[in-house]
């Protein structure tokens, strides 16, 4: 999504590039028939808006690199995420059922003193 909205902003600033580089061609012919004043202060700010332009162009730039970074992490991420789900699904299928008998600690006591008793009573044999 983001990565659309930075294109699509490429896209709008191409016709501003031309609007740009225009005035910077017209502020070039005031400087060549204007007092020498005058001439400074055009090529200042015709300096200041080529500046801001190339930066603002930089940052878009790097901004849709790391879109591009952070797009191609995600999908990375994503596949390696579909391979372990699909690996623990197998892995479910393939282990045996288990049954599991619930009993209290009250049941588990007797069943160990039965155990006991038997176990008694065979050494006594």
């Amino acid at each position: 999504m983001l990565c659309f909205l930075l294109q699509d902003l490429s896209k709008k600033l191409e016709p501003l590039h031309l609007e740009v580089t225009d005035v910077q061609d017209k502020a070039h012919e005031l400087e060549k028939v204007s007092c020498i004043s005058s001439s400074t202060v055009i090529s200042n700010k015709s300096e200041n808006v080529k500046h801001k332009w190339q930066a603002l162009v930089s940052s878009l730039e790097n901004k849709k690199e790391t879109l591009g970074n952070i797009k191609k992490h995600w999908e990375d991420f994503t596949t390696l995420k579909d391979y372990v789900e699909k690996s623990l699904l197998e892995m479910e299928d393939a282990l045996p059922e288990v049954n599991i008998e619930k009993s209290s600690l009250l049941e588990l006591d007797n069943q160990l003193r039965t155990v006991k008793v038997i176990h008694c009573f065979r050494r006594c044999l």
